[in-house]
């Protein structure tokens, strides 16, 4: 046994530990090297590993390899001054041979950490870097401390922030002593609230390995493990963005869309003043009371909020995927500016729905109620809207196209959900909770594609059917997320596409084929037909033309096909790009001869400038939104380390970064392309229905 005594009047050292010997037996491995340091009225031993060298290599003494040991200690409690302290160090071993060893204080003039101080630092798993950050007086002033670390070694490592308390540290990786950490490669960030009024400590923890940094599909992977591989870092400790600018950088957004609203107020008044104009020809009777049902979606949502308290519960922030960069805190929730940017879907789904109910209430006060004699009339010729004795209208009228109000209130209800949901998934975004994002931004393309298939189709596609539909959907995105084994994929897409091969055609030709003089609408007669045209116009060559004239079956001319939309619009559904192609065919194509079942002249009337603005508004607004989409600050499909490469700062008041800007402008753009349903339909206001052509 030997014992090292000195002074020590330093605020923070690093003891260092080196063992080898020249023989080597089983009792070096199960009985190494024990080093008993007594600090400070503490006591700890640690086991100093011992390296096996030839008996010509003892020059190794003289210096330290990277295969060292190190274990960082200081003065406890803090103080402004340090006086003498005895540090005392015990080596024994119950092994018999000969050991050398060499132990090393190296103070540590970085141990103590001011605000806005850029430190460099290394680390290996064997000696971990420890420092201490004490600033009472500005904890209290701010709010919260911002963190950045940075790195030039892709090395995995941990980052922890633990309680001031000393005079050393037991376990560096022990979840029982650390209150915040995170593991990061070549950057991260942490945001800690002022939850230390005396202080806390700062550990950097490399791992042996890279499994921890690595996807969880990658973890099952076996690495080799080096206890001394290094991990240079460079961190900085400033102050968080102060609670004082929080009024501004939240009330600067709502400023900007209640500006945005005011200005589609203005051009509403402007173009609801044409429209009011063409009804003026109308009788003016009492309105109908009209009883309707909005379809609602609830999702249950309390697995979307349950892991914020766990990441304060266990401290570790590696459960949710954040911009580290550019997260605000506000009260119990971490992330709060993907939060609150999500308001643009509240402002925008209220304002569209009273918007749509003052659409309701004016079309009530203007109709005209048929009578019974009126309503049986003959059957139009093919092509040409039902009438109105064949509609599922809340009214009867003569003139305009039937608006299904409780699609549109659907819109909007869904466009407000969607931000609920958003804000929900962005209290703690994961692999988990994504697909309760995204569900109401795929509701809200279906409710648009039935929307304008309802516009002017001659039937209507049941809204239990549809929504039924969307729920199907929503379970098979939870089943995926289970199970994303290959298999499923591939049982999933071929299933999928089977599904468009077989629906879509009724969808897109329904009300477009005629057997005997009768439209013909069940799934099981028009599809032997469409499948003869199929075959019939892969014989002749025209498969990919549009078609100018009524298609007749060859053996049959009872059986026909008139022109439509449908060789547009069925390729659109399988590019995904529904809803797209039929708002922009809807508005733009001109009076060719394989639009004329849809195009109704609006680029005659001055009525057509409101819709076309709101499409070219939003499709301006979606370019930007998708621009600021596809710049990506974080991403649930890596690991939490990789994700963390990904951060970046603020770009907006200091407050938002590139995906809140996103929520801000895809609210808008969303709401900008529901106005585009709400008035596309406006210059038909004065037109009768036997006239209004079928879609």
């Amino acid at each position: 046994m030997l014992i090292k005594m000195c002074q020590i009047k330093l605020p923070a050292f690093q003891l260092l530990f080196y063992a080898e010997t020249e023989e080597l037996n089983n009792l070096t491995e199960s009985y190494p090297l024990l080093a008993t340091v007594f600090w400070h009225g503490a006591v700890r031993s640690w086991e100093i590993p011992i390296h096996f060298i030839s008996g010509d290599n003892l020059k190794r003494m003289n210096r330290f390899s990277d295969d060292i040991i190190g274990k960082t200690l200081w003065h406890y409690p803090v103080q402004d001054t340090y006086d003498s302290w005895n540090l005392t160090v015990r080596f024994r071993t119950f092994n018999d041979i000969l050991i050398y060893y060499k132990m090393k204080i190296i103070p540590l003039p970085d141990f103590l950490v001011k605000r806005e101080a850029k430190i460099t630092g290394t680390a290996t798993p064997s000696s971990p870097s420890i420092y201490m950050f004490r600033d009472p007086i500005g904890l209290q002033d701010e709010n919260h401390l911002f963190i950045e670390v940075l790195s030039s070694t892709d090395v995995c490592a941990l980052l922890s922030v633990q309680k001031l308390q000393g005079p050393f540290l037991d376990k560096i990786d022990s979840h029982n002593e650390m209150v915040f950490f995170q593991t990061f490669t070549l950057k991260t960030g942490l945001t800690i609230r002022r939850d230390f009024p005396d202080g806390f400590l700062l550990v950097f923890y490399p791992f042996s390995n890279d499994k921890k940094c690595k996807k969880p599909r990658d973890q099952n992977i076996t690495l080799t493990n080096n206890m001394f591989r290094k991990k240079d870092f460079a961190f900085v400790i400033r102050n968080g963005f102060p609670f004082s600018s929080y009024p501004v950088a939240l009330m600067a957004p709502v400023v900007m869309i209640l500006l945005f609203g005011f200005v589609i107020l203005i051009v509403q008044s402007k173009f609801h003043q044409m429209r009011r104009r063409l009804l003026a020809g109308d009788v003016e009777l009492s309105p109908i009371e009209r009883k309707h049902s909005v379809y609602k979606s609830h999702i249950k949502i309390s697995d979307l909020v349950i892991d914020e308290p766990r990441l304060w519960q266990t401290g570790d922030y590696d459960i949710c995927y954040i911009n580290h960069y550019c997260s605000h805190m506000l009260g119990p929730v971490h992330d709060f500016n993907h939060i609150y940017s999500n308001i643009g879907y509240y402002i925008f789904g209220l304002l569209y729905a009273k918007l749509v109910r003052n659409r309701q209430i004016e079309d009530h006060s203007s109709s005209v109620p048929k009578s019974s004699d009126e309503e049986q009339t003959s059957r139009p010729p093919f092509g040409l809207w039902p009438g109105p004795g064949a509609r599922r209208c809340s009214h009867n009228h003569e003139k305009g196209v039937c608006n299904h109000y409780s699609l549109l209130y659907c819109l909007a209800f869904t466009q407000f959900m969607t931000g609920v949901m958003s804000a929900g998934y962005h209290i703690c975004p994961n692999q988990s909770n994504f697909q309760f994002d995204t569900v109401f931004m795929y509701t809200i393309a279906a409710i648009t594609i039935v929307t304008l298939y309802q516009f002017r189709h001659p039937t209507y596609l049941s809204a239990n059917f549809t929504f039924a539909a969307l729920a199907l959907v929503a379970c098979i995105t939870v089943l995926g997320l289970l199970w994303e084994q290959r298999l499923v994929r591939t049982a999933f897409t071929s299933i999928h596409m089977i599904f468009l091969i077989l629906s879509l055609p009724k969808i897109c030709f329904n009300g477009y084929v005629r057997k005997n003089g009768h439209l013909v609408h069940h799934y099981h007669e028009m599809m032997p037909i469409l499948y003869a045209k199929f075959k019939d116009d892969f014989r002749n060559g025209r498969l990919f033309q549009f078609q100018h004239s009524v298609w007749r079956a060859p053996d049959d001319p009872e059986i026909v096909v008139i022109p439509g939309p449908g060789r547009l619009l069925l390729p659109g559904f399988f590019l995904i790009l529904n809803t797209v192609s039929m708002v922009a065919i809807w508005t733009f194509l001109e009076e060719l001869n394989f639009a004329t079942q849809w195009h109704h002249g609006e680029c005659r009337r001055r009525l057509f400038l409101q819709p076309l603005s709101y499409l070219i508004c939003a499709t301006t607004l979606w370019i930007v939104a998708m621009y600021f989409f596809l710049d990506e600050v974080s991403s649930w499909e890596t690991s939490p380390a990789e994700s963390r490469l990904q951060n970046k700062d603020c770009i907006l008041l200091g407050f938002y970064d590139s995906h809140d800007l996103w929520h801000f402008f895809s609210s808008a753009a969303l709401f900008c392309s529901s106005m585009t349903l709400l008035t596309v339909d406006d210059d038909l206001v004065d037109q009768p229905v036997s006239t209004i052509v079928v879609f």
